[in-house]
């Protein structure tokens, strides 16, 4: 008994130093010492697992699909290819079940797929209209959710539910109400607008009409949301200065409100041409590509490569060829607004 209490005792002093302090709190204390001393290392340590996640669940399928887009990747003759096999076969070994190796074939295939090119003018079209239609409409609810009255946080939370709402659940209520026995219909037929009901989306022409307004109804409140934060950033000095000086509303709004928003702007624009080119999961629900392909856009012609028509290969360059005009287009905008600041 004896003994164990002197181990015990000797214990504790080997755990203590001068001044009472555990030889594991010092070394704890030199370890946030040392780290605090090299914040590039701290920035590491910290930032570390986060990294190793994202390599992981970001930039390992990236690097699969760019190896994919090099073959004549086809899932249900052949399966999924490994990514070590599909190493190799970049280097001229020969693996026994690699798909055959295609090189930039898939890449070079996108200029001669007449569908394609369709589907590439279908997204312009979608693009080019709804851009501007969502800066309009979002400019107009900003302008008016700016205004102080009665009732203005009721109004807005209102305004942000179409957005709040999932994507799929906004393209199926849409669906719902476009049916020939849907809400569109029975309004229409009320006002004696229209004699029968119209199939909407099984028309080449209302089909796209109707892709365009559940568009604008999904992005419009949340651009307006992004206005509004910049409008609320303009300093009320300005507009009371021009206010004496006898400038009206369409004044204030073309030399004060609307420089301030340039930036807003910019990154709206950038988000909505990023929206229309990779565009899927409303049409998918709403149109299905149809009819007659008047609604099949390039993200959906990538869809179907790559599920319906088991093309795993000339889908992924499909991707990589959208991912790089996207990106092109968002870093020349970019340096073409800030060039017009700096002018």
């Amino acid at each position: 008994m004896s003994l164990g209490i002197k181990a015990s005792g000797q214990a504790k002093a080997a755990d203590t130093v001068k001044g009472g302090v555990a030889p594991s709190v010092i070394r704890r204390l030199s370890l946030m010492g040392f780290l605090d001393s090299h914040p590039g290392l701290l920035g590491w340590f910290l930032a570390g697992p986060t990294f190793l996640l994202a390599v992981g669940i970001v930039f390992y399928p990236i690097l699969y699909g760019l190896l994919v887009s090099f073959y004549d990747v086809h899932m249900l003759r052949a399966g999924v290819p490994k990514f070590a096999a599909m190493v190799q076969g970049l280097f001229g070994a020969k693996v026994e079940g690699l798909p055959k190796f295609l090189g930039l074939g898939n890449y070079l295939k996108v200029f001669t797929d007449r569908q394609l090119q369709r589907a590439i003018g279908a997204s312009l079209i979608l693009t080019s209209i709804n851009v501007p239609l969502d800066l309009i409409f979002a400019m107009i609810v900003a302008l008016v959710l700016n205004q102080d009255f009665p009732g203005r946080g009721i109004v807005r939370s209102v305004v942000i539910l179409s957005w709040a709402t999932p994507g799929v659940i906004n393209a199926i209520l849409w669906k719902l109400m476009l049916r020939s026995d849907g809400i569109v219909n029975g309004v229409l037929l009320g006002l004696h607008l229209i004699k029968e009901p119209v199939t909407w989306l099984f028309s080449t022409t209302w089909a796209f009409f109707w892709v365009i307004v559940a568009n604008l109804w999904k992005g419009s409140p949340f651009s307006a949301l992004i206005l509004l934060a910049g409008m609320q950033t303009v300093p009320q000095e300005l507009y009371e200065a021009a206010e004496i000086d006898g400038a009206g509303p369409w004044a204030r709004f073309w030399n004060i409100t609307l420089p301030h928003l340039r930036y807003p702007i910019t990154l709206l624009v950038i988000l909505g041409v990023i929206g229309g080119l990779t565009s899927f999961e409303l049409l998918y629900i709403l149109t299905g590509g149809g009819p007659a392909n008047s609604t099949l856009v390039m993200a959906y012609y990538v869809f179907n490569h790559a599920i319906q028509w088991d093309n795993l290969g000339y889908s992924s360059a499909l991707s990589f060829w959208l991912s790089g005009v996207v990106t092109i287009f968002g870093v020349l905008y970019w340096r073409l607004a800030s060039r017009r600041d700096e002018e």
